[in-house]
């Protein structure tokens, strides 16, 4: 069960960064096999977590125009230079149908810290904790367990994530 009194992610830091990536690596390798999404690896659950409709760290595209009822495959085909772009880049990408019914294909944003040196230093623990509950919530995780795991075991054996 999630603790809420736990404490949460420190503020933006390499440290925070890099136990962040870690817990993730660590869910990839605890995913379990019964869940609807099956990550690749560790790269592909963080880009999942941050296209996830609770968490939205993600640039929107409306993959099909309103009025317009395309199936998830006639979008794919629609939208499918822009896919083959955000994977040729060496990112993922999702479609997704919205509350409207809109199909909207979803590019997660990097968490790099070189690129990302601006941001809003608290935003980083938001962000993280929105992933931490996905995880809970979609995966059955327990946060605080997992957390403490990828502090006493930051490296993951045969994973590698960018960050």
């Amino acid at each position: 069960m999630l603790d809420r009194t736990a404490p949460p992610v420190d503020d933006r830091s390499a440290d925070a960064h890099r136990h962040f990536f870690a817990c993730i690596g660590w869910a990839m390798v605890y995913w379990p096999y019964s869940h609807e999404f099956e990550p690749a690896n560790a790269e592909h659950l963080r880009a999942w977590l941050a296209c996830h409709d609770t968490v939205m760290h993600c640039e929107c595209h409306a993959a099909a125009p309103a009025g317009l009822d395309l199936t998830e495959a006639e979008a794919s085909a629609f939208y499918g230079g822009l896919l083959a772009a955000s994977r040729e880049a060496g990112g993922y990408s999702f479609l997704r149908r919205r509350a409207d019914g809109v199909l909207e294909l979803r590019i997660p944003r990097t968490m790099a810290l070189k690129r990302n040196g601006g941001e809003d230093r608290q935003g980083f623990r938001v962000l993280a904790e929105k992933m931490f509950k996905v995880m809970f919530d979609e995966a059955g995780f327990d946060i605080d367990r997992l957390k403490l795991h990828a502090r006493r075991n930051p490296r993951v054996e045969g994973q590698t994530i960018a960050g």
